[in-house]
């Protein structure tokens, strides 16, 4: 998975934005918004600048792009840092299991309804209607 076109895509949606729109903001051009969605590299200038306009650290975008387990929780890192109120979900979620208020099953119920919610959306893309 590539995450910096699909954080990039959710935030445009999130905010209603063409990709014209965001190369504006960024101060790139729509060649280069469309080439990021479409998964091409970019140039660090460009990746820093969505980093920037995303309000993700370019840290964990390039960590994401590791093939192994520290890959996965930096893509997982990346996601909830690009959603404010997801994140103070888990930051709540992971504080209180720190302090032993909550068990481990908190976190496995998030993560079970976060892949219900995956399921629903392949689904939803096989059958359309």
């Amino acid at each position: 998975m590539d995450i910096l076109p699909n954080l990039l895509r959710n935030k445009m949606n999130s905010e209603g934005l063409s990709g014209r729109e965001v190369a504006r903001q960024i101060g790139v051009s729509a060649t280069t918004v469309a080439r990021v969605l479409n998964g091409e590299s970019v140039d660090v200038d460009t990746l820093l600048r969505l980093c920037k306009w995303m309000d993700v650290s370019p840290a964990a975008i390039l960590d994401a792009q590791l093939p192994s387990r520290s890959g996965l929780s930096a893509k997982i890192a990346a996601v909830i840092q690009t959603n404010p109120a997801l994140a103070e979900i888990f930051d709540a979620a992971m504080e209180k299991l720190g302090k032993g208020e909550v068990d481990i099953s908190v976190i496995h119920d998030l993560a079970a309804y976060a892949a219900y919610r995956l399921k629903l959306g392949e689904e939803k893309k096989e059958n359309p209607n």
